[in-house]
């Protein structure tokens, strides 16, 4: 982590700023520069921070990733689309999680995929998940 006094000196861009910038985390320096240009699209301010690290070999290059405050509600916006589009063709439904083996009911729902299955079974036909001994 850098501070503040230091930034303004390592910032990629070499600007100074006059509001807050927020740490967004650390990345590769390609994952970086592309998150830096798209939100630069949305005029949003972003700073690339090397902190001087090197290796002498087989190493990727990572930076600091920091934003202008101000950019907050486009910054959150921007991950949850990028959220979307990683995690949207995972077909999971969260509310899966909440399911609960019940050996008692004569069917169950696979948390892990969503198959309805007997609760005879001790693991789920479709992908396998143990559930104990029926």
């Amino acid at each position: 982590m850098h501070d503040e006094s230091s930034f303004d000196d390592e910032n990629e861009s070499g600007q100074d700023h006059e509001e807050p910038m927020l740490f967004l985390g650390q990345r590769d320096l390609h994952d970086a520069h592309r998150i830096q240009a798209d939100l630069a699209e949305r005029g949003v301010t972003v700073d690339l921070v090397h902190e001087g690290e090197h290796c002498s070999r087989g190493c990727k290059i990572t930076v600091e990733v920091w934003f202008a405050e101000s950019g907050l509600p486009i910054v959150r916006d921007y991950l949850g689309e990028e959220w979307q589009r990683d995690a949207g063709d995972l077909a999971y439904d969260p509310t899966l999680a909440a399911a609960v083996f019940d050996p008692d009911k004569p069917e169950t729902i696979c948390p892990a995929c969503g198959t309805t299955f007997a609760t005879t079974l001790s693991e789920c036909p479709e992908c396998g998940l143990g559930f104990g001994d029926p």
